[in-house]
């Protein structure tokens, strides 16, 4: 692009100084009209250059869009892909995640019931516990009026033979 400016310039500077050179030759009629002449096919010739360089700048300007267009395209298919792999790699993740959470709920769910379960049993326990220690307070309560009944039978029955050795020796006597 460069080159074909600075060539731009230079078929300018040309065809200025071509513009000024018939201009300021106004002396010789003769010499006018052939470098007239001259002057007109150089400037042709000039122009006929620089139409050229303009169709070479204008075909290298289409190039470039075209080349730019491609790369975007190229850029964005590239892009797109990455964002697709990208979704699918959060997708794959998300749902790792989801899966994990979920066995973990699960867990939590089935310690939760054996917990539950566990307490139930505990607390049958301690029921059945309780009413077996009743039962024994009970027998317990029992056993001693049973041994005070004992005791006051046996001290009774002392009492009771101890009359009889007296009324036995009294009798024998």
């Amino acid at each position: 692009m460069r080159v074909l400016l600075i060539e731009k310039k230079e078929w300018s500077s040309k065809y200025e100084e071509l513009k000024l050179n018939t201009c300021g030759s106004e002396g010789c009629p003769q010499s006018r009209t052939s470098c007239s002449f001259n002057r007109k096919t150089d400037v042709e010739k000039i122009e006929v250059n620089l139409r050229k360089a303009f169709g070479l700048e204008k075909q290298r300007l289409n190039f470039l869009v075209e080349f730019l267009h491609i790369e975007i395209d190229e850029h964005k298919a590239s892009l797109d892909s990455k964002t697709h792999e990208f979704d699918l790699e959060i997708d794959q993740k998300r749902k790792c995640l989801d899966d994990q959470l979920s066995s973990r709920v699960i867990g939590v769910g089935k310690k939760e019931v054996e917990i539950n379960h566990k307490e139930e049993t505990i607390a049958n326990t301690v029921l059945v516990l309780d009413k077996k220690l009743e039962k024994i307070k009970e027998k317990e309560k029992d056993f001693e009026s049973k041994v005070k009944a004992l005791k006051e039978k046996e001290k009774t029955m002392r009492s009771e033979e101890t009359n009889m050795e007296t009324e036995k020796k009294q009798w024998v006597a």
